[in-house]
């Protein structure tokens, strides 16, 4: 059997509570998990507000494991703004699909990536859904993943996030 571990981590930017973009602090915290694949919310790519670095690109050097990303918001703040993962595995391919949505709000998106696990393949999924009290948006949302997944028929799926919501929700 194949045994990974996991982490999702909504990064804010890589800002902290102190108030302070700090990306060598997120890369420690993913260090330390020993994770083989780590998916990201609220990443920046090149954006006024975290002095235009390129958060994706810096995580994976900073942590050795490959990188994909898939920006949901594009000339936000100059740059753009979505999820990442990151793998010990070779990313073999990636695509970032952006969500339909019921109402006017927040982009969200479902970044999808093949890896490859040992001797097979596996399809690793990033998501980040709306943070709103109102959950339709969310499971409109999730109306959309069986259509997303359904081009990889003979992938095993692992989706991760940040779905905002609770255990006890409908979701």
């Amino acid at each position: 059997p194949v045994v990974l571990r996991l982490m999702t981590y909504n990064i804010h930017h890589a800002e902290g509570l102190d108030g302070k973009v700090d990306l060598d602090r997120i890369a420690n915290v993913i260090r330390q998990s020993n994770a083989d694949i780590v998916a990201l919310q609220e990443v920046d790519k090149n954006t006024e507000r975290t002095g235009g670095i390129d958060m994706p690109a810096d995580l994976a050097q900073l942590t050795g494991m490959n990188v994909a990303f898939g920006p949901n918001l594009d000339n936000f703040q100059g740059g753009q703004y979505g999820t990442a993962i990151l793998s010990r595995f070779p990313i073999e391919s990636h695509e970032n699909h952006r969500l339909k949505q019921a109402r006017k709000g927040e982009q969200r998106g479902v970044l999808l990536a093949v890896l490859a696990v040992n001797q097979g393949q596996l399809l690793f999924a990033c998501t980040h859904l709306d943070h709103t009290a109102d959950q339709a948006e969310r499971l409109f949302s999730e109306t959309q993943f069986a259509d997303l997944f359904a081009a990889y028929p003979a992938l095993p799926i692992l989706l991760c996030g940040d779905f905002n919501d609770t255990p006890d929700s409908e979701l």
